[in-house]
């Protein structure tokens, strides 16, 4: 677990009568306060959190993506880029960027 999992840990398992010492735990953990502070004030989340909010589809909608394009393929018909854009944007309910579905598709090349 990372530092700042476990120093908000140590902070979540706080009696609810008991005030947090940020500065205490963030230097216990070894982590910046500040931004512990605002982590535990749910001002900001972790970079996985952001990454996954600013991706189009979730790892479950990916999978449902890469079985409908090989459902496709084995039938000998390989989706286009703006078969891929529509579909995605049907699961995802969200408009694909300009370049997503080659950036998609390189990035799924192994499966």
């Amino acid at each position: 677990m990372a530092s700042y999992e476990l120093a908000l840990e140590a902070l979540r398992s706080l009696k609810p009568d008991e005030k947090p010492n940020i500065s205490l735990v963030a230097r216990t953990y070894g982590v910046n306060q500040s931004n512990l502070s605002k982590r535990f004030r749910g001002v900001t989340g972790s970079k996985e959190a952001q990454y996954n909010n600013q991706r189009l589809l979730s790892k479950e909608q990916s999978r449902t993506l890469i079985k409908w394009i090989n459902q496709l393929t084995e039938r000998g018909l390989p989706p286009t880029n703006s078969m891929l854009e529509n579909f995605a944007r049907e699961i995802s309910g969200k408009e694909p960027g300009k370049n997503w579905a080659s950036r998609w598709l390189k990035a799924h090349s192994d499966k």
